[in-house]
């Protein structure tokens, strides 16, 4: 008979969610109680899977368990769902922004850089969220290069990272957690051949992004450096089908499912 050892795909702490939300003390009752249900969850079955080498070696240490429990394996993306498309030219430089808007997106530094390029003419800027973080920056942001969407479905979310001439995929707040993950987004827009301006990273590194190569790669908690990557994209078309096609291959090498 074989014998099926039980496995997790754990996919994210979390004691390190509420930690880096804001709404958990390292020292209190309640972060004991977090870090009892992390380690609860990992203790169990015999293989806990993380997306990163770096999230899996926080994970191991968090939970004092031995590190064999833990690998980890790149989320990727579904290739038949997000799949480049023909865009087509409308007169201006289209930025893309969806998230939860968590501290770990760096929403605020993405809106300053925003409000830096208001007079920009050429370059405009959807964003979707729809917590209460989201909500107040919305409120208080009083230029109009930004269009606000509270939520979209998915095909609609699709549609527009195809679409999108940039797609800011995070993570930006320099917190410790955007350190050692990379997002999800990274893979969508990867496959759609769109763009990316993502957040730099030990795993993205080591992922094998490079700036202005496959990628353009800003430093975590800067909005000046997601200002000037916008810039440059908006301004060199050519830089935008290298990296665009590099991605898209990166994708293909290291992150196609099939």
């Amino acid at each position: 008979f074989f014998t099926v050892k039980p496995s997790f795909d754990c996919f994210a702490s979390v004691y390190d969610s509420d930690f880096e939300y804001g709404v958990v003390n390292p020292g209190s009752f309640k972060a004991s109680y977090l870090k009892l249900i992390d380690w609860v969850s990992c203790f169990l079955p015999d293989l806990v899977f993380l997306d990163t080498q770096e999230h899996a070696d926080y994970l191991a240490e968090l939970t004092g368990l031995p590190r064999k429990k833990f690998d980890w394996v790149y989320v990727g993306t579904d290739e038949d769902f997000f799949k480049p498309v023909k865009r087509k030219k409308t007169g201006f430089f289209n930025v893309f922004f969806c998230g939860q808007v968590t501290p770990i997106h760096g929403f605020e530094f993405i809106v300053k850089a925003c409000e830096m390029l208001a007079d920009a003419k050429k370059i405009k800027f959807t964003f979707v969220g729809q917590n209460r973080y989201y909500r107040e920056l919305r409120d208080s942001y009083k230029k109009q290069n930004i269009v606000f969407f509270d939520k979209i479905s998915y095909s609609e979310y699709r549609d527009f990272v195809v679409k999108a001439d940039a797609f800011l995929v995070g993570h930006f707040g320099n917190r410790a957690k955007s350190k050692r993950v990379i997002p999800n987004k990274v893979f969508e827009g990867l496959a759609s051949k769109t763009p990316i301006i993502v957040g730099e990273s030990e795993p993205a590194i080591e992922a094998g992004f490079k700036n202005k190569v496959n990628c353009m790669l800003v430093e975590q908690g800067n909005a000046n450096a997601i200002k000037d990557a916008i810039t440059a994209l908006s301004k060199n078309t050519r830089l935008c089908k290298k990296i665009s096609s590099n991605g898209f291959a990166l994708f293909n090498k290291n992150f196609n499912l099939g």
